[in-house]
């Protein structure tokens, strides 16, 4: 399984030091450092453009992966525990 992410230069910090620090199970992590646009601000021009960007980054990762689970997570997440797969009929 892979954990996918991405983040800018603004969220460097807290990818490093939260988010993969955090992963704390037997995955791969994947991901993408992107160009800072913009101020970040909630729903302007830029911030839909960046969420443009996760949904195409989903839907191909969707296309990869063959009958696997994955997860897509932005980088203010952080792990507790080890995740155990779950097992679908």
């Amino acid at each position: 399984m892979n954990i996918y992410s991405c983040y800018t230069p603004s969220h460097k910090k807290m990818y490093w030091k939260y988010f993969q620090n955090s992963v704390c199970f037997d995955v791969s992590v994947v991901s993408y450092l992107l160009p800072e646009i913009g101020n970040g601000n909630y729903k302007n021009e830029h911030w839909i453009e960046a969420t443009k960007h996760k949904i195409v980054s989903i839907l191909e990762i969707i296309d990869l992966q063959i009958d696997d689970i994955f997860i897509f997570s932005d980088v203010d997440v952080q792990f507790f525990w080890p995740y155990h797969r779950l097992h679908y009929r």
